[in-house]
């Protein structure tokens, strides 16, 4: 199991390229994130339903 990270307000995250990585809203407050991708990451997300 990779490591759980947990964040405060205008807090941020370098993942370099080629790591798997996954973002979850663990907290009862909306997560609101920006994705800076370089070079662009256009085909490269998969997106999963929640249930």
């Amino acid at each position: 199991m990779a490591p759980f990270l947990s964040f405060k307000n205008t807090n941020g995250l370098h993942v370099s390229a080629g790591k798997v990585h996954q973002l979850s809203n663990q907290g009862s407050e909306a997560l609101h994130f920006i994705v800076t991708s370089t070079p662009p990451s256009h085909g490269d997300r998969v997106e999963v339903s929640l249930r």
